[in-house]
């Protein structure tokens, strides 16, 4: 399947930079994958620089990763929706496959 991130997280143009160390853990599954979604609208591209506005420089991250990052940097306004949003995103679950013999 083909899938791509048609979100974009919007930032203050005021706001701080989002280094590596920055990022506050977001919901994770069993596995330790560090980016999970329950669909493909909790996926965001974003500026980790909220002044470059070119087309270039985006990452990838999750709605709930970034909404807890923009509650520490005290980021609210610009991306309100997005974050009440990640707040109603489902919890990660785990679905295991069905037995074959039944």
């Amino acid at each position: 399947k083909k899938r791509f991130i048609f979100h974009r997280w919007p930032r203050d143009p005021n706001g701080k930079k989002i280094n590596s160390f920055d990022i506050v853990p977001g919901k994770e599954v069993g596995n330790g994958l560090e980016l999970w979604g329950a669909t493909l609208y909790d996926f965001f591209l974003v500026h980790g620089d909220p002044r470059n506005t070119d087309r270039s420089g985006w990452t990838i991250s999750t709605g709930s990763k970034l909404a807890k990052t923009m509650k520490a940097f005290g980021e609210l306004e610009a991306a309100k929706d997005e974050i009440a949003w990640a707040e109603r995103e489902e919890e990660p679950r785990e679905i295991l496959p069905c037995d074959p013999a039944e």
